[in-house]
């Protein structure tokens, strides 16, 4: 299974300023759009609780799963699956029922466990001009981690880097 972390992140790596924020607040619109089309692309995203709840809803022509620690006390939800399997289990249930790519979308701690376990192939990272000075990183604790960029294109007033995960 081909795995794709997408992020958007300040110029000094935060992905919010407070806990809660959606980054739809500060992100260019070239770069929603981008996230759009490469979710429908891909057809299946995996996003933390805590990410899914500054969105609020299933997001149109995507399988969406939530990982929280309780799925039981969540209420369905229209186009949105919330589990609590582990990173490398939920890949081998999703390759058993036949998906061949993920979208890997936020927050901090599903992207430091996806990336530490090794399980990213590529990364999508939108660097947004503006500095937040502190907040959310982006990743917590995952060791150093050898990239080859592939590509690097203007998003708008960002930038869009795509890199491959080395291994």
């Amino acid at each position: 299974m081909k795995t794709t972390l997408i992020v958007a992140t300040t110029a000094d790596g935060f992905i919010a300023a407070t806990e809660g924020q959606n980054s739809l607040e500060w992100t260019c619109a070239e770069d929603k759009a981008f996230f759009v089309q490469k979710t429908k692309e891909i057809g299946t995203m995996v996003m933390g609780i805590n990410t899914f709840k500054t969105i609020g809803k299933g997001l149109k022509g995507r399988r969406m799963i939530v990982l929280t620690p309780n799925p039981a006390e969540e209420a369905p939800i229209e186009g949105v699956e919330f589990a609590s399997e582990e990173p490398a289990a939920l890949l081998k249930r999703l390759e058993g029922e036949g998906v061949s790519q993920l979208a890997i979308c936020g927050g901090a701690y599903v992207y430091s466990q996806f990336l530490k376990l090794g399980l990213v192939d590529e990364i999508y990272m939108t660097v947004e001009p503006i500095l937040f000075g502190g907040g959310t990183p982006f990743l917590r604790d995952v060791g150093a981690i050898r990239l080859e960029r592939a590509s690097s294109t203007p998003l708008g007033s960002a930038t869009l880097m795509h890199y491959r995960v080395l291994r």
